[in-house]
């Protein structure tokens, strides 16, 4: 005998994935780096229709960034009934002077050199 296991999707609306998106605030940045993909966990804030995140100026991430194509994932997938959702935006990451108001709600947590970066939601797609 083996193990069934059924996945039921259906796609969610635009303002349902952006209220999803900002009921939460740890995500995953994923895209693709000169040595190749990269995916980083990150706290974020959203701002309008962007996401906006803190970065070390000096980090790899700081540095590779701006002006790349991107996705931002946010999901909930813990729940003990086996029900969960993730929403993946796509866009373009720019990195913003961290003194700018869309840095306001980020915590400062990180010593030294900061930026803020923020992706452009594309179409936000969920399920």
């Amino acid at each position: 005998s083996g193990v069934v296991v059924t996945i039921a999707y259906r796609d969610l609306s635009r303002e349902r994935c952006l209220a999803l998106i900002a009921s939460r605030w740890v995500g995953r940045l994923a895209y693709c780096s000169s040595a190749g993909p990269r995916i980083y966990p990150l706290n974020f804030v959203v701002d309008g229709e962007s996401i906006v995140f803190r970065t070390a100026a000096y980090t790899a991430l700081g540095i590779q960034i701006d002006g790349r194509q991107a996705v931002f994932e946010v999901d909930d997938a813990d729940s003990p009934d086996g029900y969960g959702w993730s929403v993946v935006v796509a866009g373009r990451a720019e990195i913003i002077p961290p003194r700018s108001p869309r840095c306001a709600g980020m915590p400062n947590r990180s010593p030294g050199r900061l930026a803020c970066a923020r992706s452009t939601s594309g179409s936000p797609s969920g399920g």
